[in-house]
């Protein structure tokens, strides 16, 4: 029996290579050729038992989480040297280690079912002191886990893993405060701007910085350690809700609902599919390939609309497309890990940690490059605001030229007329020096003059009042003031917005430029409404200054204006001028309340439609 054992001792180290520990070795990585593995099916194979199994070289993750995985080693290391053990997969929930060498056998249970208190180091990782009597010692290790998990494991010097965990939580901590303080930015940003994109740019990180808590077993050494099934939710929901936050952000941020509306139907079709497949690997599949998979094809699709919206010139989308390129990247390393594929393309255990990594790496640049986007994209937005104000003070500017000019043609016929009335004061001066005889006379004709003074200056002020307001004024003259559609939208923009904007849908102060000029939307339900949208000339099919014309006169004669007169004086079919006219009248009849001003009983009138976009 000795014998026998000796033999298959003899095969097991040919077929194995011994893990020699020696004092200029900083570090060992159990890799090819240095372990084996055995699958117990039954979940009950005692450590006795598990010594006679015959193991062979498999990949160092349990491609069933239903089975319990043994993973074998044999080490040789010298007198008086201090060596761990670090099992670098922070999920496993069973775990069982046995170092038996020819006299003593040390055995440890860990994972995350053991209370963290319990461990001998504290650390997110499962460590365990190796024994350094100088003699050869095999290592088994017991892997068990509903996750499909990674069995990489080191055997590092001890004051290296010192410095090496000490570094190690030195980024953590960065990478966490980095997560932290992008949560709080936006969630403080969204308390004062009121967008939801801050909010839901909020969950997308608070939702990785879930996963990677759970994930790395940061969590579970801080924040509920007494609570290890918290990891598994993590595992569970911290993915889908990653990816719902990562959709709406994107849905809001490249504006998808306006731009391409069947776009986020599919999105949110293949992320409804997502959940039932996910819940259904959860509980039965067991295939990360095929969640990896289902995870990426969302984000394919809404980097390809991020692409497309990037030409249709949307600029801020530049980094969207970077920051979702480094997810991808990450997402088909990952994938290939899962598939073997990385496997067969390189032995290194290095690329296959880097696979491992991979997606966590990619998403912490996502992370940091959308941070940029949004920056991006509220300068972009900045910018925008900034122009239409520029072009609204060039308009100003115009309308100020407009009346100046106005004014100074006013002035110069008043000092006409002035100059005109001083001629006619001198001489009458004259005639009453010599014609004082006929005093009564030269008095009558005063008062006829000054009778015809004030006539004149009536008739100037009606004149003046007739080019303010549009009063008994020809087509011609009235097209120096609304000369184009432009201008009769920029009239219909200052009485509709006089008293600021609401929305007419959910009653919002706040909006942005519309798809159309002089047209605004919602910030908040994103409702688009055109300058003449409840106007009375709203869907007007002839030229707008032509309807403006029509509906100043109707509004100050009603009926009495000629039908043939107005057709042939705007060159209209006869039943179009009468259709709007009808229209008109119809609108004042119905105008409940009238002021005593003429620009607000025309501003009313204007503004009494109901009809919407």
């Amino acid at each position: 029996m000795r014998l026998l054992l000796l033999l298959f001792c003899f095969n097991l180290a040919l077929a194995q290579e011994l893990i020699q520990l020696k004092p200029d070795v900083q570090f060992v990585e159990i890799k090819e050729g240095k372990y084996k593995i055995w699958v117990d099916s039954s979940n009950q194979a005692t450590i006795d038992q598990v010594r006679k199994k015959t193991f062979a070289e498999l990949p160092l993750f349990n491609k069933n989480p239903e089975y319990s995985y043994w993973l074998h080693c044999r080490i040789l290391s010298e007198k008086n040297l201090n060596w761990v053990l670090e099992i670098l997969d922070s999920r496993q929930q069973e775990l069982e280690i046995y170092v038996i060498d020819s006299t003593n056998v040390f055995v440890e249970k860990l994972g995350q079912r053991i209370p963290f208190k319990q461990r001998s180091y504290g650390h997110k990782n499962f460590i365990i002191d190796l024994p350094h009597q100088g003699n050869t010692q095999e290592i088994y290790i017991k892997f068990k886990s509903p996750f499909v998990i990674s069995m990489l494991s080191k055997i590092r010097r001890h004051h290296e893993f010192t410095s090496y965990a000490l570094n190690e939580y030195y980024f953590l901590g960065f990478f966490y405060g980095l997560l932290c303080i992008i949560i709080l930015y936006n969630s403080f940003l969204f308390l004062f701007v009121k967008e939801r994109i801050y909010l839901y740019y909020a969950g997308f990180v608070l939702a990785w910085a879930f996963h990677s808590l759970s994930d790395d077993g940061i969590g579970n050494q801080y924040l509920w350690t007494d609570f290890y099934w918290v990891s598994a939710f993590g595992q569970l929901i911290s993915r889908p809700l990653f990816v719902f936050f990562l959709i709406i952000y994107s849905i809001e941020f490249l504006s998808l609902k306006e731009r391409y509306p069947g776009a986020t139907k599919l999105i949110y079709l293949i992320y409804a599919a997502y959940l039932v497949i996910s819940s259904m690997d959860f509980f039965w599949l067991h295939m990360p390939h095929v969640m990896n998979t289902m995870f990426i094809i969302p984000l394919l699709i809404i980097f390809y609309y991020a692409v497309k919206i990037f030409k249709d010139g949307f600029r801020p989308s530049r980094f969207f497309i970077i920051g979702n390129s480094f997810v991808l990247l990450g997402l088909a390393l990952r994938i290939l890990k899962d598939t073997d594929v990385l496997e067969h393309i390189s032995a290194s255990v290095s690329l296959m940690v880097f696979g491992i990594y991979s997606q966590n790496m990619g998403v912490f640049l996502e992370i940091l490059v959308m941070t940029i986007a949004l920056a991006d994209r509220l300068r972009y937005l900045k910018r925008k605001d900034e122009e239409a104000q520029n072009i609204i003070i060039e308009q100003l500017k115009e309308n100020e030229q407009l009346s100046q000019k106005v004014n100074r043609e006013l002035e110069q016929k008043v000092n006409e007329r002035t100059v005109q009335l001083q001629e006619a004061k001198k001489v009458v001066e004259e005639a009453n020096e010599k014609l004082k005889a006929q005093a009564d006379e030269i008095q009558r004709m005063n008062a006829l003059l000054d009778l015809d003074n004030h006539k004149l200056k009536k008739k100037v002020q009606e004149v003046t009042e007739a080019r303010v307001k549009f009063k008994d004024v020809s087509y011609e003259e009235f097209s120096n003031i609304f000369p184009n559609d432009l201008a009769c939208q920029r009239y219909l923009e200052e009485i509709k917005w006089s008293k600021g904007y609401h929305c007419k849908k959910c009653n919002n102060s706040k909006f942005s430029e519309g798809v159309k000029k002089f047209s605004r939307r919602c910030t908040k339900c994103g409702y688009n409404e055109s300058i003449t949208a409840y106007t009375l000339l709203h869907k007007c099919k002839f030229p707008l200054p032509k309807a403006m014309y029509i509906l100043m006169k109707v509004f100050r004669y009603g009926e009495k204006n000629s039908l043939n007169e107005m057709s042939e004086q705007l060159q209209l079919r006869k039943s179009t001028v009468w259709a709007f006219k009808e229209k008109v009248l119809e609108a004042m009849k119905s105008q409940k309340s009238k002021s005593n001003n003429f620009d607000d009983n025309l501003a009313q009138l204007i503004l009494s439609s109901k009809v919407e976009d």
